[in-house]
């Protein structure tokens, strides 16, 4: 009996330790990843402002070939969005502003969970190659999204993955 006791008050100190590491992590993440491509910036803008080009380098769509994608009759510039359905529910993203050949920033929503901020930067180099830079980040407010984050991954190492790929 005494070994039970000590068995269940190890059990709830190890408990007590799990829910104050959880609490203390971030409450937000942001992955970013560069990639030099070969070509003029005005031309990988104009390929990444369509939603209509995504499906030939999305890892997301390469990984999951049963997604539904719906692109609805404006697919590029700002106000130019897309939506998906896979097994794990359905997102949207839009496009809110852009920066001709430089820059672009995005909405995401996935579920009920909270939107993302994804942005594209776009440098050219001497060489007329160009520095592509894709950011997503979110705040995750609900309490219940750390519990799941911690326990099976980050989004972010998660979205980091995904992004090398693409």
């Amino acid at each position: 009996m005494k070994a039970l006791k000590y068995i269940f008050f190890l059990l709830l100190i190890t408990i007590i330790a799990l829910a104050l590491y959880i609490a203390v992590q971030p409450n937000d993440y942001e992955v970013t990843r560069t990639r030099t491509i070969k070509a003029p910036a005005a031309v990988i803008y104009d390929h990444v402002n369509d939603y209509k080009n995504w499906s030939s380098w999305s890892s997301w769509v390469e990984n999951n070939p049963n997604m539904k994608i719906t692109l609805p009759e404006n697919t590029s510039g700002v106000g130019g969005s897309y939506s998906w359905e896979d097994a794990d529910g359905v997102g949207t993203m839009k496009t809110v502003e852009v920066n001709p050949n430089s820059a672009i920033e995005q909405e995401m929503q996935i579920n009920d969970y909270p939107k993302s901020e994804v942005s594209w930067k776009f440098s050219s180099n001497e060489d007329g190659s160009t520095d592509v830079t894709w950011t997503i980040s979110a705040k995750i407010c609900l309490s219940i999204l750390r519990h799941i984050q911690h326990l099976w991954g980050t989004w972010k190492n998660k979205l980091a993955l995904n992004m090398s790929v693409a």
